[in-house]
This record gives structure tokens, C-alpha cells and sequence, in this order.
């Protein structure tokens, strides 16, 4: 079983065999008659796409370690690794008779591959920004990503056909079926465009979630078009008509990358934030995985109070030193954080909910919706005794501990808020579409911009000195920023691997977390190159500085102490997630 949240999951042409991919690295087969499953294989990183050919014989995967894996089925056993991708393997599909594959990736590209030689036959370079999703249909192929864009072309040779759009948001999902010839395309905005294949003229429109669709997935048949959100919402609409034809029950663990037809249309499945995927009866509009204890405790976040150790993971349960307080569990939480007193601490979940804890007391106080999407950040300001609240819709909202409920919110970003900070004069975010803003803690009408990310940004923090900030994203870069001037004083490009996490010592050291468990350790005002050690054995989620020492969290279930002179020990350790080893 799965030690992480499952990302893919495909069903085999017969319906007997389920294939899943997940943040644990491993790929599993499961005979759905037998109710078993076996090990296929392993990535060195996390496994975001799987696709089955057409004749069934061959399973490839694509990975956040830049490489595919083809496995023959029969055989049962991996035939080759594709190198050629600079960062990481998105979405996938087999093409001419399951003799070529085609790939996208954040490095902006789409690859063409013989996969009789394991050469690369074309390039295709029309995106500017990360590709996420990619459809064939007959000679052409439709790429789908962050730039806004639909590109349409040709996989023999890589010629651009078409535009549509560019979209004023991000394209996560792009899916078609050829039968009918219809492709869908799902959008930032929650809305999902059906165009005819052929005339690439719009078909229907269809406003089918709250916020951000990840998944547009058509029946075998062509009748059905299931969607699935960040509003935690999964669909099933009539292609005919548009119109929504039935909403599937929600599952706590439900994971929005990830669905897939049975061949009968009787059932759907997902990938989840749980061990096993998730089934649900379509025409009962049943969920069949009723009651399971799934989820493995993958930590998302971390707070340090005196002598504790707090942790959001992946099961929902807010744990204080490993004990989880809540125990009955819930959704996927993301950010956690404590009064400087050790008093209170405030959780946020991925269905937009906050809670508060009585650290003492080891209860629950009260739980509050902010209403702007998953709960991406949390941050305790001394001075306000209160709790800045970073969301998924791109708000920031202050929850006072005096009155218990939200006060002053905001607008901050476009994007998700992934990380925010607060200090005296200044509330600072960052967020998933680049951007880096700093609020006047008083009045959040008067904004300064900071300018350099090239991509996502990851995480911020500031300087115990009041006068610096430093950032983290997918650029790979630590960049190191004076507030008022907005100027980078410095910056440092240690990192092979998108970074994650951010923290900054009482000292000034600078340690940054990535996705390989790399943390980088820099001196800025030193000129010599930052010291790196092997933390996690999976990516660095959360970094936190207590003094002079710092903490750091992996999704590999442990929770780690790090010097600045690079020494690591084990601090809290809630699963071992690689209790079966990666397969190199």
C-alpha cells in the first residue's frame, strides 16, 4: 500500500486491474477480483502521471525525478528509463499504435519518444511557462498549462496548429475522446470548455466548480465528462446536453489529481490522500470506501512552542508531540502554527476550515470557514495576539484570538497565498503565481511589490533584523531582499531541485529545504558557497527557526533538527515512508 498521497490512478481495458502512481515514489497493481496488490516499481522522487497503451501491454510513468519508466505488463517488469526532461515529467499518452509516448513537463517542453529505441523524435517549445496536461487526437496533440494556453500540434514533427487562448488563468487538465470528438479543457477559474476536435470551435461551457478544476476525465462511452476541483466537489456532467447529471459523495481523503472510468461506466476511481484509491458506485451515487483509516501522516507543516512539536500531515489529525488531538481525522491539513506563549495553536485543512487548540488542555476550542479555499499557510503575530490565515483563493484573513473569529481579510494575490510573515510594519506573502507582496500591517491598501521570481514561490521569511526578507520557489533560487528598497542584496543557486521551505536563524543563517530533502545552509554575509546535507529522504515541507536551532519536516514522516554546521538528528518521527526502499 501507498506511504503518501496517490497521483495517478489508471484502469486496465478489462476492468480487473488498477494501476497507482503516488508521492511515495512507488507504483502499485492491484487485481480488483483478488483484492490484492504488488510492488511493480519506484521512482527516485515522487510518480505525477501513469498512462496505459491501448493494447494494454505497457504502463509508462513520469516523475518529479525528470525521467519515464515503461514497464511491460506481461513481463511484469520495467523495460526502460526515457531520459530527457530537465524538470518535472507531467502528464503523458501513447501515441501511433502504442509505438511512440508523448510527455510534458514543467521545463515548458513536450517530447515526442520512439519507445522501440528510447530516442526523442521531436521537441515541441510553444508553451512558456510549466505543461501539466496533454491529449492526442489522430495527427495533433493538446498541451495544456500554467501559461494559459491550449496548444494544438502536430506529434510527427512538432508543428504549432492552433491557439486557444491565452486564458487570464492556469490550464490543469486538458482531456478528450476521440469517438466522439470532443476534448475539454479545465481552468483556474472552475470552469470546464468543451470544443469540437475536428473545428476546434467551442461546443459547451460548462461552470462546473468553485475554484480551480484539476481533472477533466471522459467516459469510455463519450457520454459522461466527470470533473473534479479544488472545492473538493467531483462531477459528472451530460456531454449531450451540459447539464450536470450527479455529484459523487465527498471522501476525506479525496485527492483532485486523479480519476478514471471502470470500462462498465459502473464505477469511478481516485487517487487520494489515502493508502488504497478510492471507488465510488455511479449510479448509486455511492461511495464504496466507506470508513477507512487510509492516510498516511505525511507532514505538510510544523510549529515549535516550548518543548513541543506541532504537525499538519497529510490524515488530517493535529498531533502535539505525535499524539493526535483530534482523533477522529479529517481532510488533508496544510498549516499549522502556535502562540509564542505555547498557549493556542491554529490549524488550517484543505476544506478551508481553522481550528483552534487549546495546547493545554490537548482540546479543540472552535473551528471557523474562512470561505477563500484550502488553508495553504499559517502565521502567529505576538504583537496582534492573532493568526494570519493564507488561502488557497489568494486572501489573507487575521483570526484574533480575543474574539475567536476572523477580522481584517484581504485580497493578496491572484494565485494561492503559499507562504505569508509577519513582523512590526509589515504582513509579507507570496504566492503561486510568482508574485511577492508587502502589506502595511496596518493598512493592507498600501502594497509594496517585490520583482526577481521567475516561477512559483514557494515560501518567504524574514530577518530577526526587521530590515531583509529571503524567498524560495521553483526557480531554484534563495534570493535574499532588502524591505525597503526592494533591492536583492544577494542570492545563491545551490539547489538542483525546486525549493521548498525557508527559514532564517536568530544568527542570520539562512537554511532553505527542497524537494529532493536537501537543505542548503548560507552565510550571506559570507563569501563562500552554501553548505548542503541530505535531510528528509522525501522533499523538505516545512522549515522552522526556535533560535539558533532549526527544524525541519519531511513528507517522509520525520521531523528533523539541522545545525549550521550541518549536523542532523531526528527530532519526532510519526511513519517511515521508506520502510521498502526506493527502487533506483
Amino acid at each position: 500500500m501507498h506511504r503518501g498521497p496517490i497521483t495517478s490512478v489508471v484502469v486496465s481495458k478489462e476492468g480487473r486491474y488498477v494501476y497507482t502512481g503516488g508521492y511515495d515514489k512507488n507504483i502499485y497493481r492491484w487485481d480488483r477480483q483478488q483484492g490484492t496488490s504488488e510492488r511493480l516499481g519506484a521512482h527516485q522522487h515522487l510518480v505525477n502521471a501513469l498512462a496505459l497503451s491501448e493494447g494494454g501491454r505497457w504502463l509508462a510513468s513520469s516523475s518529479s525525478d525528470y525521467t519515464l519508466h515503461l514497464y511491460d505488463l506481461e513481463k511484469g517488469e520495467r523495460q526502460q528509463i526515457l531520459y530527457g526532461h530537465n524538470d518535472d515529467a507531467e502528464g503523458l499518452t501513447f501515441v501511433d499504435g502504442d509505438s511512440k509516448l508523448i510527455s510534458v513537463s514543467r521545463d515548458h517542453r513536450a517530447l515526442v519518444w520512439d519507445l522501440q529505441t528510447g530516442r526523442i523524435l521531436t521537441e515541441f517549445r510553444g508553451h512558456s511557462k510549466d505543461v501539466l496536461s496533454v491529449w492526442a487526437y489522430r495527427d495533433r496533440v493538446f498541451t495544456t498549462g500554467d501559461d494559459g494556453r491550449c496548444l494544438v500540434w502536430k506529434w510527427a514533427d512538432g508543428t504549432l496548429c492552433a491557439e486557444i487562448g491565452p486564458f487570464e488563468y492556469e490550464l490543469d487538465a486538458v482531456g478528450g475522446h476521440g469517438g466522439v470528438g470532443l476534448f475539454a479543457i479545465g481552468g483556474d477559474d472552475g470552469r470546464v470548455l468543451i470544443y469540437l476536435a475536428e473545428e476546434l470551435t467551442l461546443h459547451t461551457t460548462l461552470q462546473a466548480h468553485e475554484r480551480g478544476v484539476k481533472r477533466v476525465v471522459f467516459s469510455p462511452s463519450g457520454r459522461w465528462l466527470l470533473t473534479a476541483g479544488y472545492d473538493h466537489r467531483i462531477k459528472i456532467w451530460d456531454v449531450k446536453t451540459g447539464k450536470l447529471a450527479k455529484e459523487l459523495p465527498a471522501f476525506r481523503y479525496q485527492w483532485e489529481r486523479t480519476l478514471a472510468w471502470t470500462p462498465d461506466e459502473q464505477q469511478v476511481l481516485s487517487g487520494s490522500f489515502g493508502n488504497v484509491y478510492a471507488e465510488w458506485d455511479v449510479e448509486q451515487e455511492r461511495l464504496l470506501s466507506v470508513g477507512r483509516e487510509l492516510a498516511s501522516p505525511s507532514i505538510n507543516d510544523i510549529a515549535i512552542g516550548p518543548d513541543l512539536i506541532l504537525t499538519a500531515s497529510d490524515d488530517g489529525k493535529f498531533r502535539i508531540q505525535g499524539v493526535a488531538v483530534n482523533a477522529e481525522g479529517g481532510v488533508l491539513t496544510n498549516g499549522v502554527a502556535i502562540s509564542e506563549d505555547g498557549r493556542f495553536a491554529l490549524w488550517g485543512d484543505h476544506a478551508g476550515n481553522v481550528s483552534l487548540v487549546d495546547v493545554q488542555q490537548g482540546v479543540v476550542a472552535c473551528a471557523v470557514e474562512t470561505g477563500t479555499g484550502p488553508i495553504n499557510t499559517i502565521f502567529y503575530d505576538a504583537m496582534q495576539h492573532a493568526f494570519y490565515v493564507g488561502t488557497y483563493g489568494g486572501a489573507v484573513h487575521r483570526f484574533d484570538l480575543a474574539t475567536r473569529s476572523f477580522g481584517q481579510s484581504w485580497q493578496a494575490h491572484q494565485g494561492a497565498v503559499k507562504a505569508l510573515a509577519v513582523n512590526d510594519q509589515h504582513v509579507v506573502t507570496c504566492s503561486s503565481d510568482g508574485s511577492i507582496h508587502a502589506y502595511d500591517r496596518t493598512d493592507p491598501t498600501r502594497r509594496t511589490e517585490f520583482f526577481g521570481p521567475t516561477a512559483i514561490v514557494n515560501d518567504i521569511s524574514l530577518h530577526p533584523n526587521g530590515r531583509q526578507l529571503v524567498t524560495v520557489g521553483r526557480d531554484k533560487v534563495v534570493r535574499l531582499y532588502e524591505i525597503d528598497s526592494q533591492k536583492i542584496v544577494a542570492q545563491h543557486l545551490t539547489h538542483r531541485y525546486s525549493v521548498k521551505s525557508v527559514a532564517i536563524a536568530l544568527d542570520g543563517t539562512i537554511y532553505a529545504g527542497d524537494y529532493w530533502g536537501y537543505v542548503s545552509i548560507w552565510h550571506p554575509d559570507r563569501e563562500e558557497q552554501p553548505l548542503v546535507v541530505r535531510v528528509g529522504q522525501n522533499g523538505i515541507s516545512a522549515l522552522r527557526a526556535a533560535g539558533d536551532q532549526v527544524y525541519a519536516s519531511s513528507y517522509d514522516g520525520c521531523v528533523y533538527t539541522v545545525s549550521k554546521e550541518g549536523i542532523v538528528q531526528e527530532a519526532l518521527r510519526l511513519f517511515n515512508q521508506s520502510e521498502e526502499g526506493v527502487e533506483c
